[in-house]
């Protein structure tokens, strides 16, 4: 396994800081706030049409072909960025690079789960996350390596892009067995647990415009190129740290009970960063990353909280297609995210930033109230375990070519699909 996992520690590496100095280089070429969300939005309609495209290719050429050409695609993505400097070239070139990174996870991914036993498959998920998660916050730190206006950035993420191949072609051999899986679709995933589907979407548009725009909102208050780069690294390593906590916690309640504590405590975070940005924004850089590690622990928790739930109420031959499901509605969140941010930050400057982040979380929490007056809790025996889910930059649930983690780590018996109320 060291070669997967040496490749995803290259791979996440070099997503981290392209997701970062895209924002950063963007607001110092003075592009539009919104034109930028637009751009960052790209990433995430390019990564929907790669989880939905790529297992059709890999059933047509192998899993091999399949990465070293989309590896390929990617690295090529990150220099035309550095070479045209252009928002409406940039917006095509993040929707490819989004393409190919959902192709390159769909493989790796796959890999992982098809090389392991049941036995060891959770250990090894959780060496995973903590892997993806290191590389990810490193990315951020890397943003201090050369000057965000110049290539040299550019060019060590494709470097980083192109060698995380190396280990994946040279050493492993035999690739997954393709598999078929049964399509549970957005409406009836919300007939069955309509929590779980709407808080997926809500999940998506904050962490959306978190990562998405985090950099750009950082850059337009004034911090310094290694401010953001903490900045950043704050809010991703505190959302790394806390999911286990908080999805152990959930394990022995009532799982709704701690979605309402994260939507809450997220978005009375964001509404005091927002008060900051808006008072004291240029002496409040150590506030604002306090308050944004509280922020990116609440709300980075929140879509695996919303995997588990939906898991509880679903029957075993439901689990991969309301996986996809839950992916894609996380998806369009997390288009909207980024083009919402940038939005606000156009008409209500910098603070617009937070105020939508506060906004989701607080519309997230009233939701789940609402819920838990209209369903009866399940038994906690009942519940299923929680799982933990890497981030992306931007972040997006893993998508594993229809052979998600729900299903993997499913213990709870068979049983009709009920709904949550």
């Amino acid at each position: 396994m060291w070669a997967l996992l040496l490749g995803m520690l290259m791979l996440m590496l070099g997503n981290g800081l392209q997701g970062t100095v895209i924002g950063v280089r963007a607001t110092a070429e003075g592009f539009a706030t919104n034109t930028t969300g637009l751009i960052i939005s790209g990433y995430f309609i390019g990564f929907l049409l790669g989880s939905w495209l790529t297992p059709k290719f890999i059933q047509q050429v192998g899993h091999l072909r399949v990465f070293a050409a989309l590896a390929s695609i990617a690295s090529v993505t990150v220099l035309v960025h550095s070479m045209l400097i252009s928002p409406w070239i940039w917006v095509l070139m993040r929707l490819v690079t989004g393409f190919a990174f959902a192709g390159v996870y769909i493989v790796a991914e796959s890999w992982l789960n098809d090389r392991v036993t049941n036995e060891h498959r959770g250990s090894l998920l959780s060496i995973y996350m903590i892997i993806s998660y290191a590389g990810l916050t490193g990315g951020q730190l890397l943003l201090n390596v050369a000057d965000p206006l110049l290539h040299d950035l550019f060019i060590i993420v494709a470097m980083l892009i192109s060698l995380a191949a190396v280990p994946i072609l040279l050493v492993v051999i035999q690739a997954p067995s393709i598999q078929t899986w049964t399509a549970m679709g957005p409406l009836r995933l919300y007939r069955a647990c309509s929590l779980g589907a709407v808080g997926s979407c809500a999940a998506g548009i904050a962490g959306g415009a978190l990562l998405g725009m985090g950099p750009v909102y950082a850059a337009k208050v004034g911090m310094s190129t290694v401010q953001i780069s903490v900045f950043m690294a704050l809010l991703i390593g505190a959302g790394a740290v806390c999911q286990w906590p908080i999805g152990r916690v959930s394990d022995r309640l009532d799982r709704r009970l701690v979605i309402l504590a994260a939507s809450a405590v997220g978005a009375t975070a964001a509404l005091i960063a927002g008060m900051l940005t808006v008072f004291h924004a240029e002496r409040a850089a150590t506030p604002l990353m306090l308050t944004a590690m509280v922020i990116g622990a609440a709300s980075l928790a929140l879509y695996p909280l919303f995997a588990a739930h939906t898991n509880d109420r679903l029957s075993p031959e439901q689990f991969v297609g309301a996986g996809s499901s839950l992916i894609m509605l996380y998806g369009v969140g997390a288009i909207a995210g980024p083009l919402l941010a940038g939005l606000s930050m156009e008409y209500l400057g910098a603070a617009g930033f937070f105020w939508l982040v506060s906004l989701t979380l607080a519309g997230m929490a009233v939701y789940t109230v609402w819920r838990l007056k209209r369903g009866a809790p399940l038994e906690v025996e009942d519940q299923s375990p929680w799982i933990q889910t890497p981030g992306r930059t931007p972040s997006l649930a893993p998508a594993h070519a229809g052979r998600g983690w729900l299903r993997l780590r499913r213990t709870r018996r068979s049983g009709e699909a009920s709904t949550d109320g």
